[in-house]
């Protein structure tokens, strides 16, 4: 192994370790993460919002427990992610 302070791994990394950003052809800036986990969000109170539209138009009642329905069924989302394994797979980018 080619430890000496001039490689290009050595580098590479400590390039990476000062700038914070990811190597890889999948890389985002700080920027490009803020605007994916706005529209992620965006997208989470957008399906809240359809769900509590469509029940009210049909039934003309305000159902306030789809709300809990929908945080329920995240967390068990998020269980089942980390019960199953399935974040080894993703990594952290869903889990």
């Amino acid at each position: 192994m080619n430890s000496s302070p001039n490689s290009p791994g050595r580098r590479r990394f400590l390039q990476t370790a000062a700038t914070g950003a990811l190597l890889g052809p999948y890389a985002l800036s700080l920027s490009g993460q803020t605007a994916v986990a706005g529209v992620l969000t965006g997208s989470i109170y957008g399906l809240m919002c359809v769900g509590l539209a469509l029940i009210f138009g049909v039934m003309r009642v305000i159902n306030f427990a789809q709300g809990d329905f929908m945080m329920l069924g995240m967390y068990a989302a998020y269980y089942l992610f980390g019960l199953l394994g399935i974040q080894t797979v993703f990594g952290n980018v869903l889990g």
